[in-house]
């Protein structure tokens, strides 16, 4: 299984990566750091799965992701994103694409105890 990551910022890559690895134990991985690289890096690889920050900084997240969802649409895709308050996440994300999941930041930066991390 090949899982493209794509964040602005290393350390949370290298982090995914590592949590990511040690749950699928066999699995490469890719990293993207901007929209743009993430379309070319899907291009050039099998992913299976897309880890997506959807507040890089450039191109839109929403955009890149209708742009995966458009020329792969069987690609399952997680999305990242750091909002608290739920009400402006469901604005953000009205309709993600079939087979995406919201993945809230909090939950992860709760989950690895990273304190510098949570707000």
């Amino acid at each position: 299984m090949h899982i493209l990551i794509a964040d602005d910022h290393a350390v949370v890559r290298r982090g995914l990566k590592e949590i990511l690895a040690d749950a699928l134990p066999g699995a490469e991985f890719s990293e993207a750091g901007n929209g743009d690289e993430v379309l070319s890096r899907l291009g050039k690889t099998s992913a299976a799965l897309l880890v997506l920050d959807i507040n890089m900084p450039g191109r839109s997240g929403m955009d890149v992701l209708r742009d995966v969802k458009h020329s792969y649409p069987r690609l399952p895709v997680i999305i990242l994103l750091i909002r608290h308050d739920m009400t402006a996440t469901k604005r953000h994300i009205s309709h993600p694409g079939e087979g995406s999941i919201v993945l809230l930041w909090q939950a992860v930066s709760e989950y690895c105890a990273v304190p510098w991390m949570q707000s």
